[in-house]
């Protein structure tokens, strides 16, 4: 539970800086998909690395037990959302664009956040890997 708290508790905090100081861009502009993109695989890389980084003995698992909660709570804040996309996406070609910003966005989400977790790994000095070659 501690690492679910920390990471919603910095993805909180990202959420609220982004809404106040973020650019205001055209829907589905070039920019707008870019910062977009940008900022969500960032965002959770920031998040991934603190996560893994708290909880240095279990990192792995902490990391996937934040993302699995905050993907489900992703996806049901946005549920009614992706229903209609997905439904829409048959009929109306100008529905495709939302959904494969909603995917994408989900995408980079996960990406970022083990890309995070990757990067929060314990690196091995070169004295121990010396020592270990020669023990």
């Amino acid at each position: 539970m501690r690492a679910v708290a920390t990471g919603s508790a910095l993805d909180f905090l990202l959420i609220v800086l982004w809404e106040r100081w973020g650019p205001d861009f055209p829907m589905f502009s070039t920019m707008q998909w870019i910062t977009q993109l940008s900022v969500t695989l960032l965002a959770q890389a920031l998040t991934g690395w603190v996560v893994a980084r708290t909880h240095r003995t279990h990192q792995i698992p902490m990391l996937l037990m934040y993302l699995i909660c905050f993907l489900l709570w992703y996806v049901q804040r946005t549920f009614s959302f992706a229903c209609r996309v997905v439904v829409d996406w048959i009929d109306q070609p100008s529905a495709r664009p939302y959904l494969a910003m909603y995917l994408l966005t989900i995408f980079m989400m996960i990406v970022g956040a083990m890309l995070g977790g990757i990067l929060a790994r314990p690196k091995k000095s070169l004295c121990s890997q010396k020592d270990a070659k020669t023990g």
